[in-house]
C-alpha cells in the first residue's frame, strides 16, 4: 500500500497542477459577483438612516479619544522631561475611562442620550482643558491626576451607543453584521490614525496642540450625537427587562404563528376555547403543569396584586386574596372590624379556613427559607449588575480581556524587538501592519454572508489569532516581522465583530449600550495588564519573550469560548443571513 501510494503521488500532483488554471478562472470570474454583493451589503447598511447618522456623529469623539492618551503623554513628557509622571497620568486617565464607560452607558440607557450626552461632553471637555492648563501652568501634580480622573470618568460611550443603535434599527442580521463590521473598521482606523496624528502635531507643531484638538473633537462629536432627533432605541423598543434573556432582535426573525381556522374575535376576547388533547399529549391543563412560582406570578399579575410571586404563596391564596377585595361601589371593611370578625369566620368556615391557614403557614415557611438562603437577594443583584447578570456577557468580557492582552503584548514586544535592532522608530510602522490587516479583514468580513453561528466564529477566530501569534517569535528581522504580524491581524476584526454579535443576541436590547461598554472596558483592562506583563517578560527573558503572552492569551480565550459554547449559542441558531 505504501508503494502504491508513493507511485500515485506524481499523478496526483499532475492532476492538481492541471486543475489550477480552471480554479483560478473560476475564482477570478466570481470576483465581480463578490464585489457586487459586498457593495450591496454596505449600501444596505448605509441606508439605515438613523444608525448611519448616529455613526457619523460619533466619529469625532472616537478620533479625539484615540489622540488623547499619546497627546497627553507627549505634553507631560515635554513639561517634565521624563516618562514616569507622564505614564502615571495616562494610566490614571485609562483606568478612569475603563471604570466610567459602563457607568455612563447605564446612565445614558436610563435617561436617554439627549439628556446625558451634553453633561458628559461638558465634563470630558472641561477635564481635558483643565489637564492641559494644569500642565502648561506648572500646577501641582495632584491637580493633573484630578483632571485626568474627571476626563476619564466623563467619557461618552460613543462606540457602545452606536452599536446599540445598529442593533435596534438594522432590518435584518446581515445588515447588522455589516454595521458591526463598520464599527470594528472605525475602531481600527481611529486607533491607527489618532496616535500618528497626535505624534505629528506634538513633535512638529506644539505639544499642547494634540490634546486641545482632541478636546475640540470630543466637544463637536458630543454635540452632534446629543442633537440627533431620533430617541434612544433602548427607551422606545420593548424588550425583556431581565438581563440574560434573548434580545428582541434575536426573536424578531421568528415567524408569527397564524390564528387557528376557527378563531374569532369573540372567542379571543372570551379566552381560549377548550381543546381536545392530541395524541401523546397530556390531558392535564397547562396551568396545572406550570411550576408553582410561574403560576403564582401569573395569578399575581392577573389579580393586580402588588405582592411578589414569592410572597403570594400559591395561586389558590392569590385568588382568595383577590376575592376578599371589595368590588367597585362596595364599602371597605375597616381593619379592626376584620380582625375581630376573623376568628368567628374561621370557626364557621370549616375545612376551607383550615386549608387557607395551612397555605399561609407554608408560604411563610417558604419565605423564611428564601430569606435564610439569600434567594431574595438575586433580583436585587441582577438589577445592580445590569447586563453582567447575563452569563454570555461575562464569558465574552473574559475573552475581550484576552484580546486586550494580545494588543498590548504584541505592541510592547514589537517595540522591544525594534529597539534591539537599533531602529526604535520602526516599531510604529511594523505595528501599523497589524492594524491595517485587521481593517482589511473587517472590511471583507462585512461584505460576506456568514454561514455559521457567531459563537463558533469567535472560537475559530481566537484559535487563528493564537496560531498567527505563534509565528511572531521566529521572524528573523523587522521586515519579516511586519509581514508576520499581519497574519494575526487578519483574525482580530472578524473575531471582535462576531463577539459583538454574540452579545447582541444574548443581552436584552435595553442593556446593549452598557453591555458593549463592558466589552470595551474589558479590552482596556486587558491592554493595561498585558502591557505590564509583557514589559516584565521582555526585561527578564529578552525582547522576543513578550510574544509568548499574546499566544497564551489568545489560546485561553479560544478555550473559554469553546467550553462555554452552550452559554453563547443564540436562541435562534440560524446564521446572520437574510
Amino acid at each position: 500500500m505504501l508503494r502504491t501510494g508513493i507511485r500515485r503521488i506524481p499523478a496526483m500532483l499532475r492532476t492538481g497542477i492541471g486543475r489550477c488554471p480552471a480554479m483560478l478562472r473560476t475564482g477570478v470570474g466570481r470576483i465581480p459577483v463578490m464585489l457586487r454583493d459586498g457593495i450591496g451589503r454596505y449600501a444596505a447598511a448605509i441606508h439605515v438612516a438613523g444608525a448611519v447618522r448616529y455613526y457619523a456623529a460619533s466619529l469625532p469623539i472616537r478620533l479625539g479619544a484615540a489622540m488623547l492618551s499619546l497627546g497627553v503623554l507627549v505634553l507631560i513628557r515635554h513639561a517634565t522631561g521624563g516618562y514616569a509622571t507622564a505614564g502615571a497620568v495616562v494610566g490614571t486617565l485609562a483606568v478612569a475611562g475603563t471604570v466610567g464607560a459602563p457607568l455612563t452607558a447605564r446612565i445614558t440607557n436610563r435617561y436617554g442620550p439627549r439628556r446625558v450626552l451634553p453633561a458628559l461632553t461638558a465634563g470630558k471637555t472641561l477635564g481635558m482643558l483643565g489637564l492641559v492648563a494644569a500642565v502648561t501652568a506648572a500646577a501641582p501634580v495632584p491637580l493633573w491626576y484630578a483632571a485626568a480622573v474627571v476626563a476619564g470618568l466623563c467619557t461618552p460611550a460613543a462606540g457602545s451607543l452606536t452599536r446599540a443603535r445598529w442593533s435596534a434599527l438594522a432590518p435584518d442580521r446581515a445588515v447588522l453584521s455589516t454595521g458591526f463590521a463598520l464599527e470594528s473598521l472605525t475602531d481600527d482606523l481611529t486607533f491607527v490614525v489618532g496616535p500618528v496624528l497626535a505624534t505629528v502635531l506634538g513633535s512638529l507643531v506644539q505639544p499642547v496642540v494634540a490634546p486641545l484638538l482632541a478636546a475640540l473633537l470630543v466637544l463637536v462629536g458630543g454635540i452632534a450625537m446629543a442633537t440627533q432627533r431620533r430617541p434612544a432605541p433602548a427607551l422606545r423598543r420593548p424588550d425583556s427587562a431581565v438581563p440574560g434573556e434573548p434580545s428582541t432582535a434575536s426573536r424578531a426573525h421568528e415567524p408569527a404563528t397564524p390564528p387557528a381556522a376557527g378563531d374569532t374575535p369573540a372567542a379571543t376576547d372570551a379566552g381560549p376555547a377548550p381543546t381536545t388533547p392530541r395524541a401523546g399529549e397530556s390531558s392535564v391543563p397547562a396551568a396545572a403543569r406550570e411550576p408553582q412560582s410561574t403560576a403564582s406570578a401569573r395569578e399575581a399579575r392577573a389579580t393586580g396584586s402588588p405582592r411578589k410571586a414569592w410572597a403570594t404563596g400559591s395561586p389558590r391564596e392569590a385568588r382568595a386574596t383577590a376575592s376578599a377585595r371589595p368590588a367597585a361601589g362596595e364599602a371597605r371593611v375597616p381593619p379592626s372590624v376584620a380582625e375581630n370578625a376573623r376568628p368567628a369566620a374561621a370557626s364557621a368556615g370549616g375545612p376551607g379556613a383550615a386549608r387557607r391557614r395551612t397555605l399561609r403557614r407554608g408560604a411563610a415557611r417558604a419565605l423564611a427559607l428564601r430569606v435564610r438562603t439569600g434567594a431574595l437577594a438575586a433580583p436585587a443583584l441582577r438589577v445592580i449588575a445590569g447586563p453582567l447578570a447575563a452569563p454570555a456577557l461575562r464569558v465574552m468580557a473574559g475573552a475581550f480581556v484576552a484580546t486586550g492582552v494580545v494588543f498590548s503584548g504584541v505592541q510592547v514586544s514589537i517595540a522591544a524587538v525594534a529597539s534591539g535592532y537599533g531602529q526604535a522608530a520602526a516599531a510604529g510602522p511594523v505595528y501599523g501592519c497589524f492594524g491595517v490587516a485587521s481593517m482589511c479583514a473587517g472590511l471583507g468580513y462585512g461584505a460576506i454572508r456568514a454561514r455559521s453561528a457567531p459563537h463558533r466564529r469567535v472560537a475559530v477566530g481566537f484559535g487563528c489569532l493564537a496560531a498567527g501569534c505563534a509565528l511572531l517569535p521566529f521572524a528573523p528581522g523587522l521586515a519579516p516581522l511586519a509581514a508576520a504580524v499581519a497574519v494575526p491581524g487578519l483574525a482580530v476584526a472578524p473575531t471582535v465583530i462576531a463577539g459583538n454579535t454574540v452579545v447582541q443576541q444574548r443581552v436584552g436590547t435595553r442593556h446593549l449600550a452598557e453591555a458593549f461598554a463592558w466589552l470595551g472596558g474589558a479590552c482596556s483592562l486587558g491592554v493595561a495588564v498585558g502591557a505590564a506583563a509583557a514589559g516584565r517578560l521582555v526585561d527578564t527573558y529578552g525582547p522576543r519573550a513578550g510574544f509568548l503572552l499574546p499566544i497564551l492569551a489568545a489560546a485561553a480565550a479560544a478555550t473559554l469560548v469553546a467550553r462555554c459554547a452552550r452559554t453563547l449559542a443564540p436562541a435562534d441558531p440560524r446564521p446572520d443571513e437574510p
